[in-house]
């Protein structure tokens, strides 16, 4: 691997160099540098690069950036090269392979749910410990959630490619790993089982104990959306606070569209999602209450910035 290394920073100098005067920088491309970085930034020692590249005149900041770039954002984290506070807003980093469940689940620092950037500090701010969550999709939300509300149900159907049809024992397995309050509560069932329907929820899940969030997520997120948008509509005095992930996608446009008409407050929380698309998404609240999307923080500075500094961008 070091021949691998050293061929990989010497072409990154030429392309440097041969770039260095041109008029339009950055033309002259060199198509073998992001498949050797790529390699580099996924089986290479890291301090041999490091090492290396220094030798090649880079400095250590340049060669955390053409890693991150190239999908080393999560091996960085975990030899402790990067601090997540610190750069959890790079529009760059990406991770070339769905992230290992094991991995995330065992970095407590990165424990948390994999919608964007803006959502994820809206649900810090608003505090979950008086809510009952329900979840349609299981995955990285499933454990911030058990640890952060009074209890998390899960609706799981096993159809995420990245589980190959085993995600649910992959949950469970990975669950024993983690320190939290509550264990994880996995319910298998399809989008069209009667129980994943509002008012079974209500009545089987929720039983109005306290507040009920929502969690839009999985294979058949449309419907979800459609079911629980006309139940909230029909039942607005209820404190329900629905989360949607992934809302930039054109099916749901009718039923944000008919919330709106209602009268519920939406809001779109554009941005990255942590560790995996350089793609810009969208996760959206929407509910009756209002109230409920009031932050617990009586300031920025009292906001809980557990995972770093707060979402600027």
């Amino acid at each position: 691997m070091t021949e691998e290394i050293k061929n990989a920073f010497s072409l990154w100098r030429q392309f440097i160099n041969s770039n260095k005067d041109n008029p339009n920088p950055g033309l002259i491309i060199y198509h073998e540098l992001a498949k050797k970085f790529q390699v580099l930034a996924i089986q290479a020692e890291l301090n041999k690069v490091f090492e290396i590249g220094g030798s090649y005149g880079f400095a250590p900041v340049s060669i955390i950036n053409i890693l991150v770039l190239h999908g080393a954002y999560f091996r960085l984290l975990q030899a402790g090269i990067l601090n997540r506070g610190n750069c959890r807003f790079l529009d760059s980093l990406y991770h070339p392979t769905f992230p290992e469940l094991s991995y995330n689940v065992n970095n407590k620092e990165i424990l948390a749910p994999w919608i964007t950037l803006p959502a994820q500090e809206i649900l810090l701010d608003i505090g979950l410990s008086n809510y009952t969550v329900v979840e349609y999709g299981s995955g990285m939300s499933t454990f911030f959630f058990a640890s952060e509300a009074r209890i998390c149900y899960s609706f799981e159907d096993d159809k995420d490619p990245a589980g190959h049809g085993s995600w649910s024992s992959k949950m469970k397995s990975q669950s024993i790993n983690q320190s939290i309050n509550q264990s994880i509560n996995l319910i298998s069932a399809f989008p069209d089982d009667a129980r994943c329907l509002p008012e079974s929820v209500v009545k089987d899940l929720w039983q109005g104990r306290d507040n009920l969030l929502i969690s839009i997520d999985g294979g058949d997120r449309c419907k979800h959306l459609s079911d629980w948008g006309e139940y909230i509509i029909n039942n607005a005095h209820l404190p329900i606070l629905l989360l949607i992930d992934n809302s930039e996608i054109n099916g749901f446009d009718d039923d944000f569209k008919r919330l709106l008409s209602a009268k519920a407050s939406i809001y779109h929380c554009y941005g990255n999602v942590y560790g995996q698309l350089t793609t810009k998404q969208c996760t959206s609240f929407a509910t009756l209450n209002p109230a409920l999307l009031h932050g617990n923080c009586a300031a920025p500075s009292t906001h809980d910035q557990r995972w770093g500094k707060m979402n600027m961008q």
